[in-house]
């Protein structure tokens, strides 16, 4: 055969069809048991030591995350990525267990967790009387409270935790209180991004030139503004442990930081001011730096940062 004939022949003869279809149904598939079993193993517990040395609670986390876990919505603002559900950082991996051992005789409590939550962390009073630990659930981050005399008598002191800008709580020097940063109770539903923009974004830059390091999931527009402020924003309070009553410090704002005075009598407070920046993640963003007394009341401004 002539080599044009052949290549004639290989240009039309007929190809051999493939056969493809599309299954929209189908499932996630899983590898031999042996496989499972060896990537499923559970991995050992993080022990948290109390500040008197007599007790560890062990966190088990999971060894890999769910797909329910890693499909979770996820807000890019201001430099941070936010969890819209449980009004906090976004994350793909939590823990599986938690429970408490008597450093004295090795003996272990496990902590019963509801149904269908996933454990975030945990943190000691400085008493090492009380453990606090945070539960992701489907609506938002609850705070729970034990004592290490009765660990599996534990009480909810929250189901609205917020921790965008930062831990969501933290225990007061006597521990017989927390101070904790919660979704206002007044919020509303969160913006609506607009059909229309109002305008363009308009930048402006003077002064001398100078290198400029460039961020991740920064705003750009108004609406990312919105929402940072929505979701950033948390009402400061207190809760007493002996009788569960909350009081409110300080209005809502963008509470960037909050620590207690070892005397638990005064507050420095770090808040998060306008404008916004479209180059710097939220942590460079303008700030004032406060000393409030117990009650929220400002004592003495500290400095005013600028963005």
């Amino acid at each position: 055969m002539k080599p044009s004939l052949l290549l004639h022949t290989l240009l039309v003869a007929p190809l051999p069809l493939v056969s493809t279809h599309m299954v929209d149904d189908e499932a996630y598939r899983l590898p031999p048991p042996e496989v499972v079993e060896l990537v499923d193993a559970a991995s050992p517990p993080s022990l948290s030591i109390s500040p008197d040395g007599r007790w560890a609670l062990g966190v088990e986390p999971d060894t890999l995350p769910s797909i329910a876990d890693v499909s979770r919505p996820m807000l890019r603002l201001a430099g941070l990525r936010i969890d819209p559900t449980a009004n906090a950082r976004h994350r793909s991996s939590f823990n599986r267990g938690l429970f408490l051992r008597d450093l004295t005789n090795s003996q272990e409590t496990r902590i019963l967790l509801p149904m269908g939550s996933r454990l975030v962390g945990v943190r000691w009073s400085h008493t090492s009387r009380h453990f606090a630990y945070t539960l992701l659930t489907d609506s938002g981050t609850s705070l729970w409270v034990a004592r290490v005399t009765a660990p599996r008598a534990a009480f909810e002191a929250s189901g609205r935790i917020s921790s965008v800008l930062g831990s969501g709580y933290q225990w007061s020097p006597d521990g017989t209180s927390l101070i904790v940063t919660e979704v206002p109770t007044k919020r509303g539903a969160p913006p609506v991004k607009p059909l229309v923009p109002t305008g363009p974004n308009v930048r402006e830059t003077s002064g001398s030139s100078s290198p400029l390091r460039t961020y991740q999931d920064l705003l750009s527009s108004t609406h990312d503004e919105a929402l940072f402020e929505y979701y950033a924003t948390s009402a400061l309070n207190r809760i007493d442990l002996s009788s569960g009553l909350r009081t409110p410090i300080g209005p809502p704002a963008l509470y960037g930081s909050v620590s207690s005075s070892p005397d638990s009598g005064h507050l420095l407070v770090t808040t998060i001011q306008r404008p916004f920046s479209y180059l710097m993640p939220a942590y460079l963003f303008g700030h004032n730096v406060e000393v409030w007394d117990a009650d929220g009341q400002i004592e003495k401004r500290v400095v005013s940062v600028p963005i």
